[in-house]
């Protein structure tokens, strides 16, 4: 396994864990991240700085007992990583939800500068419930 995949391996389980400090340890400081389903402006212009995407990642664990990413494939690129799995878990209300979503990330000095998140947020709806 690769620095850079290694890297995302650390990304998805700090998510999971719900570990602040090893999501910021995986991050440059001015990393961005955009994703397909936030209406956050546009592709180009439109992201999360690394304090909102900490934002999320515990707002996930406010509405879940439990979080599982299952990697599907893992491939290292010429600049970062291309990474799609399986988010499975229960919600607070105790209803499971399953979701496919696949991650882009660009990677320069050992940190993680970009990253693209594509899923589908109606397979997470539950979490509303």
């Amino acid at each position: 396994m690769s620095d850079k995949t290694e890297l995302c391996l650390k990304l998805l389980r700090a998510y999971e864990t719900g570990d602040e400090a090893l999501l910021r340890e995986v991050y440059a400081p001015d990393a961005r991240i955009w994703h397909d389903f936030d209406g956050i402006a546009s592709y180009k212009n439109g992201h999360q700085s690394v304090d909102e995407n900490v934002g999320t990642m515990l707002g996930l664990q406010v509405f879940t007992n439990t979080l599982k990413y299952n990697t599907l494939k893992l491939e290292q690129t010429e600049t970062g990583f291309v990474e799609i799995h399986q988010l499975t878990g229960t919600s607070k209300s105790g209803k499971s939800f399953e979701a496919l979503a696949c991650l882009i990330g660009t990677v320069e000095s050992g940190k993680i500068t970009r990253l693209e998140e594509f899923i589908n947020p109606a397979s997470l709806a539950v979490l509303a419930e």
